[in-house]
């Protein structure tokens, strides 16, 4: 059995479900049933054999899931509002509930060195938090990404968004992305409630439902700007999904009738202070002060950044050198700052055949705009 064979079972439980709705019969056939219910178990069992030495969560209960669908479907009436849960429970219903964690890359270590590297007032949160949580967690079975729900505290621009991002990037792990000062209401990540007519399921479950791995990473940025307005505040729907326990029987508002798993999430944070943070969310966070890169890492991030980039633009056949005056100009800006200015540096040594990067090949920062170090 392989992935190929689990996700064509797949493919043909999702074909049952059409069939099976489209037929809207007063009284579905006990034998299609049996089947529909038979064919979901069986892409569970192959999915949670497949790698015997990984963690298998129990994301959602199918059985309890098809008895819904098929109490929807036996309705006369069918309400738009209870055709949008339909749909809901149906594309939930179309993927494993029993599932396994993504895996990590071989050499992640390795990985995660280069980061720390890269952003070096990054490296005490990558070498002492992160990586040591990955080897326990994956020490002798595998449960993929999964850290503690962790805050970044900084100033802007110190990489605390960039560091949450490539993160996703190293881990191949599903990851879902919220500004946390656009979040008016918790209904953005835990659906509206059913009572109104334009609920719908939240981020959360939608995130469920695309994915076919247990684990994942929310990143919330600027969780020090939620609004906290509104009977349903976004800040209040994370204390119960930060806690192992209750985040394992959590039901989403405008489908509260099924319970999903959501234990093997992890958390990251951002904010530029705790100063508006509440303490029972800052207790359930493991928080780690970040500092502004020095010129000195800043100067080695640029660097750092002048050879990716010629690697990916130029290849290995040109080689091109960076003088000292450009360094003294770039150590004094963003990388994101110095990415752009370096590409535009490139392209003018490129133009007059050169093979030295100068300062007076870079653009000026603005004038109007103060110096910044560190990542944006």
């Amino acid at each position: 059995m392989t992935y190929a064979d689990i996700y064509k079972t797949k493919s043909g439980t999702l074909n049952e479900l059409r069939q099976l709705r489209a037929s809207h019969a007063k009284k579905v056939d006990d034998d299609s049933a049996t089947k529909l219910v038979t064919q979901g178990r069986n892409a569970d069992s192959c999915r949670a054999t497949f790698k015997s030495h990984q963690h298998v969560t129990t994301v959602f209960n199918r059985s309890k899931l098809f008895e819904l669908i098929q109490e929807i479907n036996l309705e006369k009436l069918i309400t738009d509002g209870r055709r949008r849960e339909l749909a809901d429970y149906e594309r939930l219903y179309a993927s494993p509930s029993e599932r396994v964690a993504a895996d990590l890359a071989d050499g992640y270590e390795n990985q995660l060195g280069d980061l720390a590297a890269y952003m070096p007032n990054m490296s005490k949160v990558i070498n002492d938090i992160i990586a040591p949580e990955l080897a326990v967690n994956n020490f002798k079975t595998q449960r993929g990404f999964l850290i503690q729900p962790l805050l970044l505290v900084g100033p802007a621009g110190c990489g605390k968004s960039y560091l949450a991002s490539a993160l996703s990037g190293l881990m191949n792990t599903p990851t879902l992305e919220l500004k946390a000062e656009t979040q008016q209401s918790s209904a953005s990540l835990c659906g509206g409630a059913k009572h109104w007519s334009n609920a719908q399921a939240g981020a959360l479950f939608n995130l469920v439902s695309k994915t076919t791995v247990s684990n994942g990473i929310i990143f919330i940025d600027e969780v020090d700007k939620t609004r906290g307005a509104g009977d349903y505040p976004f800040i209040n729907a994370l204390y119960a999904l930060l806690e192992p326990t209750t985040a394992s029987k959590f039901t989403d508002n405008a489908c509260p009738e099924i319970t999903l798993d959501l234990s093997q999430l992890s958390w990251i944070f951002t904010a530029n202070t705790t100063e508006s943070i509440p303490q029972p969310l800052l207790s359930r966070l493991n928080v780690v002060e970040l500092s502004a890169l020095t010129k000195s890492e800043a100067r080695n991030v640029a660097q750092t950044i002048f050879i990716k980039q010629c690697e990916l633009y130029l290849g290995h056949d040109i080689e091109l050198e960076i003088s000292a005056s450009a360094l003294d100009v770039l150590q004094l800006e963003s990388p994101r700052k110095q990415t752009l200015m370096l590409r535009t540096g490139i392209g003018k040594v490129l133009l007059e055949k050169g093979r030295q990067l100068k300062s007076d090949h870079l653009p000026r920062a603005s004038k109007d705009s103060a110096p910044r170090i560190g990542f944006i």
